[in-house]
């Protein structure tokens, strides 16, 4: 199979005044827009055929010179809207694909898309000959986000991953959320309980926050629930909000973290004490290996050292014990 990039004029060629927005790229390819093939020859007196052909040979034009090849080809499509809201025609590079209807309407704002006509990534792959020599069929594949639900689960995750992974390791992790919860007493800013406490969006996601220090409030599960995609002013009374403007600005400073590597593989434990760590637990964490923190031994690694072995008696030990020697020996 080909791996090929489509030199993209799909924009240019729809000859509108304005630059279409496009849409976010998941990076799944998980919506098909069409499933192509050549139609049957004999049945070009069927509802469809003629179509069906030309789709085929739009496929066949825009994968010059590599029309008669399996190819996996990345371009960009554009998505046209017509009759319905929901129904739109998939262009690329001037030629139409095929019609899909697409939920986008409830995602447009979460996106900032406000174009009519609008863009996505697109793959095409497929083609080339069977082994009975028909043409194999084509695959339009659309990069498109599904849902509004999906699109927050996937920035929640990536979000949390860059959040934690700042932090290099476990322990260093645990000791700044600690450090976090500190800030607010170990409850609930809320309704004050000490139970399941989750770090929650100050401005929600929806409404364009993310989980960075100065937007990171302590909520136990409930809180947050009920709390949802509200926005702050929705949802705390003004006294909290005001109680809360402090805390939003010290947690800056207190969360404010870079890990040092060199720090760390040149002194793993004055490095975690420097941070705050006890030494009681840095002591553990680096020597029991049934610590859930446990961190395994640094591999021996000295490239100033050099080993020398002699293997001089060795070498007269087997000269000695050579039939040919022994024999030039007796003679």
């Amino acid at each position: 199979m080909l791996n090929i990039e489509l030199h993209s004029n799909t924009v240019e060629l729809l000859k509108i005044d304005y630059v279409p927005d496009h849409w976010p790229t998941p990076g799944t390819y998980q919506y098909l827009g069409s499933h192509i093939q050549k139609p049957w020859e004999g049945g070009t007196a069927y509802s469809g055929y003629t179509e069906q052909l030309q789709r085929f040979n739009n496929i066949k034009e825009i994968l010059k010179p590599h029309k008669d090849d399996w190819v996996d080809c990345h371009c960009i499509a554009a998505l046209v809207p017509y009759d319905e809201e929901e129904r739109f025609d998939v262009i690329i590079n001037g030629l139409h694909m095929c019609d899909v209807v697409l939920n986008l309407k409830s995602l447009r704002k979460l996106n900032g898309i406000k174009t009519p006509i609008t863009t996505c990534n697109a793959k095409i792959d497929g083609g080339g000959y069977l082994s009975d020599g028909r043409h194999r069929s084509y695959n339009i594949m659309l990069d498109l986000p599904r849902s509004k639900k999906d699109i927050l689960s996937l920035q929640r995750s990536k979000e949390k991953s860059q959040f934690n992974n700042k932090f290099a390791l476990k322990v260093i992790q645990d000791f700044y959320k600690n450090k976090f919860f500190e800030l607010f007493n170990h409850q609930c800013f809320k309704c004050g309980s000490i139970k399941r406490l989750d770090i929650d969006h100050h401005i929600p996601i929806v409404l364009g926050g993310h989980l960075v220090p100065g937007n990171l409030v302590a909520l136990c599960k409930t809180c947050n629930n009920k709390k949802h995609d509200c926005h702050p002013n929705d949802f705390y009374t003004q006294s909290e909000l005001k109680t809360l403007e402090p805390l939003l600005e010290k947690q800056k400073d207190i969360l404010k973290f870079n890990f040092d590597q060199d720090y760390w593989h040149c002194d793993r434990k004055g490095y975690l004490i420097s941070l705050g760590v006890e030494p009681s637990l840095v002591h553990e964490i680096l020597n029991n290996p049934n610590h859930p923190y446990y961190i395994e031994p640094a591999a021996l690694q000295n490239p100033d050292m050099v080993i020398t072995i002699d293997v001089s008696d060795l070498l007269d030990a087997i000269a000695q014990d050579n039939p040919v020697n022994n024999k030039e020996r007796k003679q």
